[in-house]
């Protein structure tokens, strides 16, 4: 009964996709004829060994390449990387953020942008948010990709590497 009773309270989450594709990497077939459903306020995981496919499938579907997935006009996903673009890593963490053309395109203010770069632990640190990004560590660029994506209120955020 209680395992009835949790199916029909996930059945109440807001069904963000379901659909069924098939996703290659050059002439390797990575998954074939895969359903993929999701909903609203649950949290899932890919598990799978290396060159899997993991990393090939949240790109995509943050690019508007899986059959069947909603586009961004539906849902915003955001993939969540430590993606720090060297040329830039000179400038203030705040700085940073501002400078993404998701970011830009947005309307996303100086103000919100540092409110969630505190949200996440920026505070904690010295110079907190005008923090240089070229002195943050693994963990800390970590966390200004998550800031980042957050300001930008995703549905679905995919993130690849704790």
């Amino acid at each position: 009964a209680a395992a009835a009773a949790e199916e029909a309270e996930e059945d109440d989450a807001e069904q963000l996709c379901d659909c069924r594709f098939t996703l290659a990497y050059g002439s390797k077939v990575l998954m074939h004829n895969t359903r993929l459903k999701l909903k609203r306020g649950h949290k899932y995981g890919l598990l799978g060994g290396n060159d899997s496919g993991k990393t090939t499938l949240m790109r995509s579907i943050a690019m508007e390449q899986v059959d069947g997935f909603p586009p961004a006009s539906e849902l915003r996903t955001v993939f969540v990387e430590a993606d720090i673009i060297g040329e830039l890593s000179h400038l203030p963490c705040v700085d940073y953020i501002m400078l993404d053309e998701r970011i830009k395109k947005a309307g996303i203010t100086e103000k919100e942008v540092e409110r969630m770069l505190l949200s996440v632990g920026f505070g904690e640190m010295q110079n907190g948010a005008r923090n240089l990004v070229t002195f943050l560590s693994g963990g800390w660029r970590m966390k200004l990709a998550l800031a980042r994506a957050m300001c930008l209120n995703a549905d679905i955020l995919l993130m690849d590497e704790p």
